[in-house]
């Protein structure tokens, strides 16, 4: 960019050598800027006009421009990566999926997707690595997806099962308000989960499971039968589903105890998660591509604003 003399206002007037365009660049980037980063936070178009004194359809134009021209992610070194996977989905249909430097407080990554796929986390997974991302661990929920995805490209990184996944998970099933006795002691076990803070009481909490099952196993068994005798299931399936569900996750469950920077839980991602949704809500009716271009700068925005 050139300085092309004033405009009758006496405002500068920049050239671009490329194409030899001229135009006030400064104020017009500078505005965009401030347009967008109100607009990001959950705030109208209008509302945005008639704080700065611009026409609406002014203040449009320019958050169009920019959803149109998303800045890329930036990609931090680090060797000890402690990474947060997770996603969440809108309408059913599609899933933004991040990927969280717990140390560093930054985004590595985000894509926008169906759902959970295998190859497409594996392609993720290369791009840290060869951007100077060594994970050494990764926590998330417990989707096998990731699980193999990151053995498959850092075999020596450690999978960490979320821990309040798992214990919503069984809170769903076992409900809040269990009628059966074998219900109310899984409770009662489960809600401890997340208090696990050295070995001794993880040995505490797995010698209670096998108490529990040990003691209920008869009852676990019990079956129900159709009335013409055409088929039987388990009576207290969700109890057997909940028990099953923690014993597949138990070799994954407490990595955090030998390495306090291993995050137990994707908490700090949830939080993110539900602030986006709030903020998004806002801005109803945007294309598939303007809503990932929309996560992309409000990615970009959160992780500025840990620089400063």
């Amino acid at each position: 960019m050139i300085l092309w003399g004033k405009t009758r206002n006496y405002k500068r007037r920049w050239r671009c050598k490329n194409c030899q365009r001229s135009f006030v660049w400064e104020k017009q980037r500078s505005g965009h800027k401030i347009w967008l980063d109100d607009w990001i936070s959950g705030v109208s178009t209008k509302f945005i006009a008639t704080k700065l004194g611009a026409g609406k359809a002014t203040v449009d134009r320019g958050v169009s421009h920019l959803l149109r021209y998303p800045p890329e992610i930036e990609i931090k070194q680090n060797q000890n990566a402690h990474l947060l996977i997770d996603g969440t989905y809108f309408k059913r249909t599609n899933c933004l999926i991040l990927y969280f430097d717990n140390e560093m407080k930054h985004f590595q990554l985000m894509r926008y997707t169906t759902r959970e796929i295998k190859n497409e986390l594996i392609k993720d997974l290369r791009v840290l690595k060869r951007s100077g991302v060594n994970v050494v661990s990764a926590t998330a929920d417990g989707q096998n997806a990731v699980k193999i995805a990151l053995k498959r490209v850092f075999p020596k990184a450690k999978f960490q099962r979320c821990l309040v996944h798992i214990q919503r998970y069984a809170e769903t099933f076992i409900t809040q308000k269990p009628k059966t006795l074998a219900g109310q002691e899984l409770k009662e076990i489960v809600s401890i989960l997340n208090c696990i803070d050295d070995h001794i009481s993880k040995m505490t909490f797995i010698a209670k499971l096998n108490d529990w099952k040990r003691r209920h196993n008869d009852f676990l068994k019990e079956k129900t039968t159709k009335e013409d005798g055409s088929g039987w299931w388990y009576t207290h399936r969700n109890l057997r589903r909940v028990i099953y569900h923690i014993e597949h996750a138990l070799p994954d469950m407490f990595h955090y105890l030998d390495d306090s920077d291993i995050p137990k839980d994707t908490n700090s991602l949830e939080g993110r998660f539900t602030d986006l949704k709030q903020k998004l809500r806002a801005h109803k009716g945007l294309r598939k591509t303007n809503r990932e271009n929309y996560f992309k700068w409000y990615i970009y925005y959160k992780n500025m604003k840990k620089k400063n």
